[in-house]
């Protein structure tokens, strides 16, 4: 932790009455390309890192001055711990129906080895007021083992 720095989560901003916003992935890739991506679970081994991208589609008629940047996070979930494995912030610059893009590494060594889920979040923080608020749509899974 850096000194003076404050660190933590941003509560969810207020919704403007009358304006939505929605950000869902529309697309994810992961490079190097995973083994097993054609099978049920993928593998990453925690000798490497990863690159994410992440097409966000943002929705709705907030203007993009009212949308505070937000987080997009790779979490590995294992036996109920969230083991954060890369995250970076975007802001929204663009108007409704544009194509924002996430791109940052991912480090499997911070979860050890083992089964556990893969999640990608849109908005992991909860710092914008979106019309749906549910995890379903801005959330990207697959099952995944770490190996060495």
């Amino acid at each position: 932790m850096v000194p003076g720095v404050v660190t933590g989560v941003l509560p969810a901003m207020p919704a403007t009455p009358g304006a939505t916003v929605d950000l869902k992935i529309t697309n994810l890739s992961i490079t190097p390309v995973p083994e097993g991506i054609s099978k049920a679970k993928i593998t990453l081994h925690t000798s490497r890192s990863y690159r994410v991208e992440a097409a966000i589609r943002r929705t709705g008629t907030a203007q993009p001055g009212g949308i505070p940047d937000f987080t997009v996070r790779t979490e590995c979930v294992r036996g109920g711990s969230r083991f954060r494995l890369g995250e970076t912030r975007i802001g929204v610059t663009a108007g409704s129906g544009s194509t924002l893009y996430a791109v940052y590494d991912i480090f499997p060594s911070s979860a050890g080895n083992g089964d556990c889920m893969l999640e990608t979040m849109v908005d992991a923080d909860n710092a914008v007021a979106e019309s749906d608020e549910s995890r379903a749509g801005n959330i990207w899974m697959r099952r995944a083992v770490i190996v060495p």
